[in-house]
C-alpha cells in the first residue's frame, strides 16, 4: 500500500542511493524501485541520445528526432520526412564557413515561423540567412505541419 505525499513523514536527509519510488503494476508482477542516482543516470542517458549527423553533401533527407549539421561550402537542402508523428523534433545547425541550409517540403507540408507560414507543398521552404544559423522544429500536425521552436541567430530566415 502506498502513501499520499501528505501522509509521508518529513525527510531529514536524502542520499543519492535512497529509494524514492516503488512501482508495482496493478496486474501484479515485479515491483520496481528507483534511487535518485538511477533517476539522474536515466536523465543523463536520455539527454544524450538525440543523434546528430554532419552533412557535407548538398542534400539530406531528414529523419524524425534527429539533428543535422550543415557542413558544406554551399547550401545544404534538407528535406522534411514524409511521415512524422505530432511532437517529432528536428534540429539543424550551420557549421562556421558553411553555405547555410534550406528546409525543403513535400506535398501538403508547411512550416510555421512565428506569424508567417511557408507556402504549402513543394514550392515552400525555410532557409538560413547566415551560415551559422540553427533551427529547431516540431511536428504539430501529423506528417504535414511543423512549427519553429527556436530560430536563427542572425536577423532573419527566408520563408517561401
Amino acid at each position: 500500500m502506498g502513501y499520499q505525499i501528505s501522509q509521508l513523514p518529513p525527510i531529514g536527509t536524502c542520499q543519492l542511493t535512497d529509494s524514492i519510488a516503488e512501482i508495482q503494476p496493478s496486474s501484479g508482477g515485479t515491483t520496481y524501485k528507483a534511487t535518485l542516482q538511477q533517476v539522474a543516470d536515466l536523465i543523463n542517458a536520455t539527454a544524450s541520445v538525440f543523434p546528430y549527423t554532419s552533412v557535407s553533401g548538398s542534400s539530406q533527407s531528414m529523419a524524425i528526432n534527429n539533428g543535422y549539421i550543415a557542413n558544406n561550402p554551399g547550401v545544404v537542402t534538407f528535406t522534411l520526412p514524409i511521415t512524422a508523428a505530432v511532437g517529432s523534433r528536428i534540429e539543424i545547425c550551420g557549421a562556421p564557413g558553411s553555405g547555410g541550409w534550406t528546409i525543403a517540403q513535400s506535398a501538403g507540408q508547411s512550416i510555421q515561423v512565428g506569424v508567417v507560414t511557408s507556402t504549402v507543398g513543394v514550392t515552400g521552404s525555410v532557409s538560413s540567412d547566415d551560415s551559422s544559423d540553427s533551427i529547431v522544429i516540431i511536428c504539430n500536425e501529423a506528417d504535414n505541419s511543423w512549427t519553429v521552436l527556436g530560430g536563427p541567430q542572425s536577423m532573419n530566415l527566408t520563408i517561401v
